[in-house]
């Protein structure tokens, strides 16, 4: 098979076999094209998303975003607990045909059902465990957002796959959008925590209706093949198991502090991570919707990972470092100007969040390359890794020294997650400490010229910040100059190419 030299990569002279560089560049051109629509749509979703919160946050009290965290924690466990893997399987599986595709979605209805059943038995121990009795009532009505997930059309991983992203971002903002508008409404109404599910299930229904008529291919119908059946019961085994580590691993913070917390102070750390989960799920998004499809697709065609990974991984960091240092620089202004002063605790742990931000887009960006080599073994060993360290030092350190250092707890945990991906790499040839490690020092550099630049003004206002911020950015920008240029190179030549 033929070494195909990456799009992404630089250009030295080619062997006589190589494969032609306009097949190389028209793959950078659809990874390009592809990280542009998720990073628009994904923006877009977020102005909707954080201006909702806001308006909902002087409808509704903390209370209620401390009830909604423990709902939303509680079904994403049951989601994790019996996932298989089936949107995963469709994009990395070498089958594509009608059969695999049915005997998926068949497997997706099933298990949404079973969800549904699954919040009914665990509501009353969720109630007792967190001393919530509205808990009984509300997790069986969220439930229903778990069944109709389950009708969700296969077209959407198919596309995903595909790297067709524009169809699937209009999609995703028109259902943020209209899930915003009711949950808005249903607040101003109720004053309810109630308003928030109905957002939920309007989201759900919505998503299921559209996937079904805006994504074209062919309709989804129940169908059962035992070999297809069989291969994505042996991919989503693993794929179970790190599930069920990566729900714990992933809301270890919220499940400890759920229990020590009043639910008034819970309400105002769900408040903090909304800010600060932004940055850290774009970097997700792209991750998996871009790349995890792109390097699935290199395996299976047999171009080198490596290069691309290193072209790739640098663009990342360099979107990943930025959106570390505006929330670790303007974070606390921004929770004083848009909230009022009963979230105000949320502007210092919005600055200690901020410093994950970082840890977690090398873990998920890392995870894209393990998961596409169908190591889904090194993915659940690392979520272990990170569940025990919540488990064993976030509850700790409250105990300790209180909840400030736990958190500097919570913001350590992807250190070691990291760690056992970064050898999961090592298995395919990538070798990626090092190169992490500069990026890492040189992001710290530039964080500290920031806060030095805000120490020395010596105030907290908008001009202060924005000045820290300008000169933090532009450490951060001179230490990565090249892959900041490869960037906007490929932006500007994927435009192009569409207008064209």
């Amino acid at each position: 098979m033929r070494n195909v030299q990456p799009a992404d990569a630089p250009r030295p002279q080619a062997p006589e076999d190589e494969t032609p560089a306009p097949a190389a560049e028209h793959l950078g051109r659809r990874v390009a094209r592809g990280s542009v629509w998720v990073a628009a749509g994904y923006g877009a979703a977020q102005i909707i998303r954080f201006g909702a919160n806001l308006v909902l946050a002087r409808l509704l009290f903390p209370r209620a975003f401390g009830l909604m965290l423990l709902v939303n924690v509680c079904l994403q466990g049951l989601q994790l607990f019996s996932d298989v893997g089936i949107g995963a399987s469709i994009i990395q599986h070498r089958r594509s045909d009608t059969a695999f595709v049915n005997t998926a979605w068949t497997v997706q209805v099933v298990r949404g059902f079973l969800l549904w059943l699954a919040t009914f038995a665990v509501a009353w121990p969720a109630a007792q465990l967190y001393g919530e009795p509205q808990l009984m009532w509300m997790l069986p009505v969220a439930g229903l957002a778990a069944c109709m997930d389950g009708f969700v059309s296969t077209a959407i991983h198919t596309a995903n796959r595909d790297l067709r992203m524009a169809r699937l971002q209009v999609l995703d903002l028109v259902v943020q959008a209209s899930a915003s508008a009711i949950m808005i409404a249903g607040a101003w109404l109720t004053r309810s925590v109630w308003a928030l599910l109905a957002g939920m299930i309007a989201a759900s229904v919505i998503r299921t209706g559209l996937s079904h008529v805006a994504l074209g291919g062919a309709r989804n119908r129940f169908q059962w093949e035992r070999d297809a059946a069989a291969s994505l019961l042996h991919f989503g085994k693993w794929v179970f198991v790190s599930s069920v580590v990566t729900f714990l691993a992933q809301q270890g913070d919220r499940l400890v502090f759920g229990k020590m917390l009043p639910l008034e102070r819970l309400g105002v750390y769900n408040i903090a991570l909304s800010l600060v989960d932004a940055p850290t799920a774009l970097i997700s998004a792209i991750s998996f919707r871009v790349f995890f499809p792109l390097f699935s697709e290199m395996r299976r065609t047999g171009p080198d990972v490596e290069t691309a990974y290193r072209r790739a991984s640098s663009s990342m960091a360099l979107l990943a470092g930025a959106g570390a240092l505006a929330l670790v620089l303007a974070g606390p202004l921004a929770v004083q100007l848009l909230y009022d002063d009963r979230y105000a605790e949320a502007s210092w742990i919005v600055r200690l969040l901020a410093l994950g931000i970082w840890g977690s887009s090398l873990v998920h960006f890392t995870a894209s390359v393990v998961l596409a080599g169908g190591r889904v073994k090194w993915l659940a060993a690392a979520n272990a890794a990170r569940l025990v360290w919540l488990l064993g030092a976030v509850p700790l350190a409250f105990r300790q020294w209180g909840f400030e250092v736990a958190i500097v707890c919570v913001v350590l945990a992807d250190l070691p997650r990291y760690l056992f991906l970064g050898l999961g790499c090592r298995k395919d040839g990538l070798h990626i400490f090092a190169g992490d490690a500069w990026r890492s020092l040189k992001l710290g550099a530039a964080a500290v010229a920031g806060l030095l630049v805000l120490e020395l003004l010596g105030a907290r206002s908008v001009p202060a910040v924005g000045a820290a911020c300008v000169v933090g950015l532009a450490v951060w920008l001179a230490g990565n100059r090249e892959p900041a240029r490869w960037y906007l190179d490929k932006v500007r030549n994927a435009l192009a190419a569409r207008r064209g």
